[in-house]
């Protein structure tokens, strides 16, 4: 998260494969506070990088699952 905070504060856009694992990983691992926080880093960049809303909507719903 905080690598890509970073990229992102500096101009660079990570690749999708990289934000789409991430989101996965913390949807397995039920983090629901970081997705949300990763919801909010990606708000102004997730149509530049093909990220689907309902991608990060279904993973905050399979995290509730996995808690």
């Amino acid at each position: 998260m905080s690598v890509l905070k970073g990229m992102l504060d500096s101009g660079l856009l990570p690749t999708r494969q990289a934000v789409t694992a991430l989101i996965h990983t913390l949807a397995e691992k039920g983090d629901l506070k970081k997705l949300q926080a990763l919801k909010n880093m990606l708000e102004d960049v997730r149509t530049s990088i093909g990220i689907s809303p309902s991608l990060i909507a279904n993973a905050i719903a399979l995290a509730y699952t996995k808690k």
